[in-house]
Order: C-alpha cells, then sequence, then structure tokens
C-alpha cells in the first residue's frame, strides 16, 4: 500500500510503486483541529487532496480516500488505516519521508505494531537531504545561514561563472533589498484562480464542521491544482520577479503581496516542488532579463532559507521547541485573534490574516513576532498563534522560524541575535500613520533592552541599544516605560 499525506500531493510519483499498489488517501479531524487552523488553510489541503484523488483516478491508479464527515471524525488516521489494511491484507507501506517529527514517530510505532514493513523514499518537497544538511552542520556549535546558502549554490551549481564564483561578484545581495515602496511604484494585482466544483464543496464541509476557525470561506484564493499552482509561479516570474528584490522587506498599506511570489503554501503540500520552480525560473530568465538582485533574492528564498529552516528542525527542532532562553511566560490576550491590540502594524497584519491567511516574512519577522517577543510571550503560545493563522503553516517550518529566529528561544542556535526594533524601522519601511502606538512599541522596545540587559552587554553587536537606553531623557523613558507596562497588562494574560 502507498501512502499519500496531504503535504505529498506532488505532480508526479514516479519513485513510487503505484502500478503495484493501493494508494490511501485519508482527511484527518485531529489534524484539521490539533490548532484552530484558519479556514483557508483546511480548505487548501481538502481541496489539493481531492484534485490530486482525481488526477490519480484519471491515471488508473487505485484510490482508497477516505473524505472528512460528521459521521467519521471520530476515528483517528490510524483506525482509517488499519480498516484499508484489512481490506487489501497488505504487508508492506510506501510512502515518502514525512515532514512532521510527531506523525512519522506514530506511523512507525503503528507499523511496528501491527508487522507492517515501513518503507521509505525521498521526498521532493526539498532539494537537501536529511543527511546532507547534517554533514555542513557538523562539528558546529550553531547553524549558519550564509555558509549554508553558499554551499548550496556550489552543490547546485546556481548563479555561478565559469569560476566558480557567484556572479555579480558577491553571494548575497541581501543589502541591497530593503528598500521601502516608493508610492509612484504601481503593484500588480495577482490573479486569484477561479474556484472549482471541489473548492465550493470543501467550502460548505469547512463551514460545518469548523465554524468557529478563523478566516472566511467566501474569501478563499489559493490555486488547488497543479496546473492552477504551475500558472501562479509563471505569473509571479512575469509580473513581479523583477522588482521582487529591492522591496522585499517593504511593509505598503496598499498592497499584501508587494512582489512576493506566494509561493509557499504551495511547494508546502507538494503543489509545487522546488526542483519545479528552480527549472521553470532559470528557464524562464534564459530569455527574460531579470535584475540580479531580484533573481538572488528569490533564488536565496527556494534553496536557502527554506531548506535551511527545514534542515534545522529535523537537527535542533527538539531542543528548540523545550528551549525558553529568556524564560517568558506570559499568554496571548484575545487582541491578537480580533486585531485591536492598539499597535497600528500589528492590527493591520492581523486584519490582512483574517482575510486570507497570509503575510509575508517581514510582516511576521518584523511585525508580529517582533512585537511578541516585546510583549515577553511564551514560545510556544507564538508557535501555537503562527500555525493557526497562517495558510502556509507546518511544524518543519513554524518551529525553527518562531522558536529560533522569531523569539530567540534556543539562545543563538539558528540566528546571532535576537530580531527586534523600535517603531522607526517600521514607519522606514512602511506607510503607517504616527500616532500614540508609536511610544507605545518604543516603550516596549526599551523595556525589553532594559531587562535584557546582562545578556545585551555580552554582545558587543547589541551594546550600542543599552548605552542609548541609558542616555534617554529621564522623563520620556520614565513615560514610554509606562506605556509599556500598560501594553503588556492589556495585551498578555
Amino acid at each position: 500500500m502507498i501512502i499519500l499525506l496531504g503535504n505529498m500531493l506532488f505532480p508526479s510519483h514516479q519513485d513510487l510503486p503505484c502500478d503495484r499498489h493501493l494508494i490511501f488517501m485519508a482527511e484527518d479531524f485531529r489534524f484539521c483541529t490539533a490548532v484552530p487552523y484558519h479556514k483557508h488553510k483546511l480548505m487548501l489541503y481538502l481541496a489539493a487532496m481531492r484534485h490530486q484523488r482525481q488526477v490519480l483516478e484519471a491515471e488508473g491508479r487505485r484510490v482508497l480516500y477516505w473524505e472528512l464527515d460528521s459521521d467519521n471524525q471520530h476515528l483517528t488516521y490510524e483506525d482509517k488505516l488499519l480498516q484499508a489494511l484489512h481490506q487489501t491484507q497488505d504487508q508492506e507501506i510506501h510512502t515518502y519521508e514525512i515532514e512532521d517529527r510527531s506523525f512519522s514517530q506514530r506511523l512507525v510505532q503503528f507499523c511496528q505494531a501491527q508487522a507492517i514493513r515501513l518503507i521509505i523514499y525521498p521526498t521532493p518537497m526539498f532539494l537537501t537531504s536529511r543527511a546532507e544538511f547534517q554533514g555542513i552542520g557538523q562539528g558546529r556549535k550553531r547553524l549558519f545561514m550564509a555558509d549554508f546558502y553558499k554551499k548550496q549554490r556550489q552543490r547546485l551549481g546556481i548563479l555561478l561563472n565559469q569560476a566558480g564564483q557567484p556572479e555579480g561578484g558577491q553571494w548575497s545581495f541581501d543589502q541591497d533589498n530593503r528598500r521601502r515602496l516608493p508610492r509612484d511604484v504601481i503593484v500588480p494585482d495577482v490573479k486569484f484562480p477561479a474556484w472549482t466544483e471541489t473548492v465550493k464543496t470543501v467550502a460548505q464541509l469547512v463551514d460545518h464542521l469548523f465554524p468557529t476557525h478563523p478566516g472566511r470561506t467566501e474569501d478563499f484564493w489559493l490555486p488547488v491544482t497543479h496546473s492552477a499552482a504551475q500558472a501562479w509561479l509563471l505569473e509571479f516570474l512575469t509580473a513581479r520577479l523583477p522588482q521582487f528584490g529591492p522591496y522585499e522587506d517593504a511593509l505598503p498599506s496598499r498592497s499584501p503581496f508587494v512582489f512576493h511570489s506566494v509561493l509557499s503554501p504551495l511547494l508546502n503540500l507538494g503543489l509545487l516542488t522546488p526542483q519545479q520552480v528552480l527549472t521553470t525560473t532559470l528557464d524562464f530568465i534564459a530569455g527574460h532579463p531579470v535584475p540580479l538582485n531580484s533573481l538572488e533574492g528569490f533564488i536565496r528564498q527556494i534553496i536557502g532559507w527554506r531548506e535551511y529552516v527545514r534542515g534545522a528542525y529535523w537537527t535542533l527542532g527538539e531542543h528548540q521547541e523545550t528551549s525558553n532562553f529568556f524564560g517568558h511566560q506570559r499568554q496571548l490576550s484575545q487582541a491578537w485573534q480580533t486585531g485591536t491590540t492598539g499597535l497600528v502594524p500589528v492590527d493591520r497584519v492581523i486584519e490582512g490574516l483574517k482575510l486570507r491567511g497570509y503575510a509575508h516574512h517581514i510582516e511576521r519577522l518584523m511585525v508580529i513576532s517582533n512585537a511578541m517577543l516585546l510583549c515577553e510571550i511564551a514560545p510556544n503560545a507564538v508557535f501555537t498563534w503562527f500555525m493557526a493563522w497562517f495558510v502556509d503553516s507546518a511544524a518543519w517550518v513554524m518551529g525553527p522560524n518562531v522558536y529560533g529566529m522569531g523569539q530567540f528561544a534556543d539562545g543563538g542556535l539558528m540566528m546571532t541575535k535576537p530580531y527586534i526594533s523600535g517603531s522607526n524601522y517600521l514607519r522606514k519601511m512602511g506607510d503607517y500613520p504616527s500616532g500614540a502606538w508609536q511610544e507605545v512599541w518604543d516603550g516596549l522596545y526599551w523595556r525589553f533592552v532594559d531587562a535584557k540587559r546582562d545578556y545585551l552587554a555580552q554582545n558587543p553587536r547589541l551594546l550600542p541599544m543599552l548605552r542609548t537606553f541609558d542616555r534617554l531623557e529621564l522623563t520620556r523613558k520614565q513615560r514610554i516605560l509606562g506605556l509599556a507596562e500598560q501594553a503588556i497588562a492589556n495585551l498578555t494574560v
């Protein structure tokens, strides 16, 4: 028997013995309610799974598919799988590497209990094997993205000249890609695909079974088929990639996507593979010149950061998920669900999340995660919030991004410093209005700096923060620190 999970919906399954075995697919209530996932995430997975079934059946494959309904939601995934095995009398299960530590352990234990042979195949979801990543990081106390990315470029032969050196003379153009979006730069609209009949059916199911989850089904906007995902990729390459680089960190109110690809929801369930994205991109630029800083910035996301985060999950994940370097214990108040924190940048992002379940990387890191770190939220609470609200959430990606980068819970195993800022950075990169929120945010920032004084003093890169705080005018310092205490009282429980 072959198992295809909801994130194994690859365009091809040529490595699996699909011609000889039944394919088992099952929608799972336990997965859908592990956290209160955004309705668009549930719709994306359920609709894409059902379309995958249709493709496989059209190819002549035998598929045993469990649709979720009110009558079978009490059954676990293992219950459904056991019924299928009793039906087929199979003695072995074939599947791809499972990118979730908990579910992988569940399946291994199930197979051991049932005396079933489990055969694992390399996943097309990534370009770097777990063994390759472990080899890169072996013997190091911490991971370094820059070193990993350089090795990826060399290993894959991407954007190198004939001498094996980086095109343009440098490995990263990140320093060039931090511009605010000017008012006269036109941002193209993103073309949302038309709903399929399957999407319409799934929308009714999600509203019926998960009525209290965030989001509205009628706002669903994502591709759910391989052809629609490929069209989505080509639209990005044509309309947005040329200007992606300079404005990838920009925070404008007039566009939720700016020039971002918005490929992560599709990559994270297999509608696209990174090799497919890489091949399509390199074929595209052969006939369509793209500025190097934009091309390199996008390539770095695909072959660098995404692969780096997945490697961190499998090498550091268990440690990260139980770490709390700063000892933060506060929980999130209801304001983080309703978008009524009073922090204008945060509330704007939450409004976008309600509508689409999406925010780009700077909104995640320097708005939401920044604010949660300054408010001393417990890392596990931050992780759960991010898992619930984003359509592209998965433990392997949210774990390292939250525990390692956003909250610095691992104390620096993955990043060299916490990512925090005052309101000036947000105003510089965005078009947020001036107002009372600025002093509140600055108070939270300087309160954090003062509270973490002993740690910051040990890092030469962070020591200037302390010196600036100590030189703040006393009256202003007292005022903004008082505002920070009030904010924490309102935003945490």
